[in-house]
């Protein structure tokens, strides 16, 4: 069903230093939206030369991020999105400054993205596979915010996503060694996590100036998020907002958590069959692991990559972490880097079934 927000119309503008929040008539853009029209997992071969990736996500109409890998190389992950701009790419296992890939993505399209002409091993070389995950931007699941740090102490710094977010990742881009700092519901404002990073939540941390953020802003400390003069993009995912699918009463994403004991497994339930999972045990040093069922995962074979190193695809043949039809089984009795115990987060989009 088509309403105002399913035009081709340019993408809303950040609301930074205007001290405002999304507007109300936003807060019911999700209702009948699908999955399918915010986000996909698209698995492509290199060329080397200019090719099109055809997904069916506006992002030149609406906006959003793309997130590529080489599956079969180790090299970096590559995230550009429309609020930076074509071939500006930051690297989430990396630290670096954001940087200009010539011959990555030259073009974002009302259904895809394109390359421009060229080729690198991290995202179009022959002989290579890879995969991309695109997020548009939609209320109440997903919104990139671009921002100039002001040196203030607890500023707000407004946000499009219409609701309290559950997971968000903000980089520095014109400042080496800055991490991909991450805040997420589940270990709550006093938890940092670094997406860049294994290393555990932080416990008593001020990155996000002890403020849990909300549906119109979060807030960060002058000394992580907020420098006088830096440029960052933030970008903010969503928790369980019951508004989308044709009847406007379903959620798509999640954004939880769960501690174990002793038991080596439990069984997560999400209302939903997830399609894409990131996952970080947040009490202990530990990878994030990211899967989806595009690349494959059952309850005996799975695929992952790791966002905070440039390794490429693992295939893992035994339990692990796999999908079932309302939500997911974490298996840890075969991992070592888990063990027994501990806590764990994650965020997982449904598969809109």
């Amino acid at each position: 069903m088509l309403n105002e927000f399913s035009k081709k119309e340019a993408p809303i503008q950040g609301l930074t230093g205007l001290g405002g929040g999304v507007p109300s008539r936003l807060l019911s853009a999700a209702s009948g939206i699908t999955v399918d029209e915010v986000f996909s997992t698209t698995l492509y071969a290199g060329s080397a030369s200019a090719q099109t990736i055809t997904n069916g996500i506006d992002l030149s109409g609406e906006g959003g991020m793309v997130w590529l890998k080489n599956r079969t190389g180790a090299y970096n992950h590559n995230l550009y999105d429309t609020e930076r701009g074509v071939k500006k790419a930051l690297y989430p296992n990396r630290t670096n400054s954001e940087y200009t890939e010539n011959s990555s993505i030259g073009t974002f399209n009302d259904d895809g993205f394109t390359f421009a002409a060229g080729g690198d091993a991290a995202f179009n070389t022959s002989g290579s596979d890879f995969v991309s995950w695109t997020f548009r931007k939609c209320p109440k699941f997903f919104d990139v915010v671009t921002y100039t740090g002001d040196g203030q102490t607890n500023r707000n710094i407004p946000h499009n996503l219409g609701s309290v977010p559950g997971f968000i990742v903000v980089k520095g881009r014109n400042f080496g060694s800055d991490p991909w700092y991450s805040y997420h519901r589940y270990t709550g404002n006093q938890g940092e996590l670094r997406l860049s990073e294994s290393d555990s939540a932080v416990t008593g941390s001020s990155r996000w100036a002890s403020f849990t953020p909300t549906s119109t802003y979060f807030r960060g400390d002058t000394a992580a998020i907020n420098v006088l003069n830096r440029t960052y993009v933030a970008y903010l995912f969503a928790h369980d907002e019951q508004e989308f699918g044709t009847g406007g009463n379903e959620a798509i994403i999640k954004c939880g958590g769960f501690t174990m004991g002793s038991d080596t497994t439990i069984s997560e339930n999400l209302g939903f069959q997830p399609q894409w999972i990131l996952f970080k045990r947040s009490s202990a040093q530990s990878p994030w692991w990211l899967v989806d069922t595009t690349r494959g995962v059952t309850s005996s074979s799975y695929k992952v990559l790791f966002p905070n190193t440039n390794d490429d695809e693992e295939t893992k043949n035994y339990t692990g972490l796999y999908p079932t039809s309302t939500g997911f089984t974490f298996d840890n009795s075969n991992n070592g880097n888990w063990n027994a115990g501990g806590t764990f987060v994650y965020i997982a989009i449904s598969d809109g079934t």
